[in-house]
């Protein structure tokens, strides 16, 4: 098959190498870009835990020139990839949710530490999916959020990626990989104006979880074909795509 990977580097690296591994045509290009901030203090009093919803949010706390001070401190990450993240970040300690999403780590929080332990570090992006702040304070958690990267979103879709989802050219794409909520908005800005509303629609959309699909079939209007991944990993992800074309090749 052939298939465009929206994720951005590094995280695409390997995923890109597995899907050409299994035979798959790969064309890349992420919709969005990751600016790390500079020069952002980190608050004094040690938190008892850092929650990490994302792998750049580990990545940033990893150059973090206060990350030594860190290094100790029990980290929560909503999935494998930060879960990785944080390992190569210097974390020691690392426990990771079992649903892979803000839900579970708010409901992870809420069973497995106190209020009284003292104030939670969150390591986030500029924009964040769920109100993980909010949900936790309502619970008496004191938090802090500290703004550690931008995720930027792509203004529009190269010309010959509209081809092939046009059917204009003979190289047809099979499928579009898409790994968060935001990365799916992303895909429905860029494709607006560019790709017919049929073509749209009739994509194979392989999700990383229930919440990217949503967005697919809200933002076309009617349910697409939309693949989602049994657990909200590059493994799940990549046997979702191997199955489809398992399934193709024997139709």
């Amino acid at each position: 098959m052939h298939l465009l990977v929206t994720r951005p580097h590094p995280d695409a690296t390997e995923l890109i190498e597995q899907l050409q591994e299994a035979g798959h045509r790969v064309i890349y290009f992420p919709l969005l870009e990751i600016r790390f901030h500079s020069g952002v203090e980190l608050p004094e009093t040690l938190p008892q835990a850092v929650l990490i919803t994302s792998a750049n949010g580990a990545r940033a706390l990893g150059r973090h020139r206060q990350m030594a001070e860190l290094a100790d401190v029990p980290v929560i990450s909503v999935g494998p990839a930060s879960a990785t993240a944080a390992q190569e970040a210097g974390f020691k300690t690392i426990a990771q949710t079992g649903r892979g999403d803000v839900t579970g780590l708010i409901d992870h929080v809420r069973q497995h530490l106190s209020p009284k332990d003292g104030p939670l570090l969150y390591a986030s992006g500029s924009k964040t999916s769920g109100d993980l702040v909010g949900e936790l304070q309502n619970s008496g958690f004191s938090i802090d959020r500290v703004v550690l990267y931008e995720a930027e979103p792509a203004k529009e879709l190269p010309k010959e990626i509209c081809q092939m989802v046009n059917r204009q050219v003979s190289e047809k794409l099979d499928g579009v990989l898409l790994f968060s909520p935001r990365t799916a908005k992303t895909w429905l800005a860029v494709t607006k104006g560019c790709i017919s509303p049929d073509e749209l629609a009739n994509m194979k959309y392989y999700c990383l979880s229930e919440n990217v699909a949503k967005i697919i079939n809200q933002g076309l209007g009617k349910l697409s074909d939309t693949i989602i991944c049994d657990k909200p990993d590059t493994s799940s992800l990549l046997k979702a795509v191997n199955d489809v074309s398992c399934a193709s090749s024997n139709d």
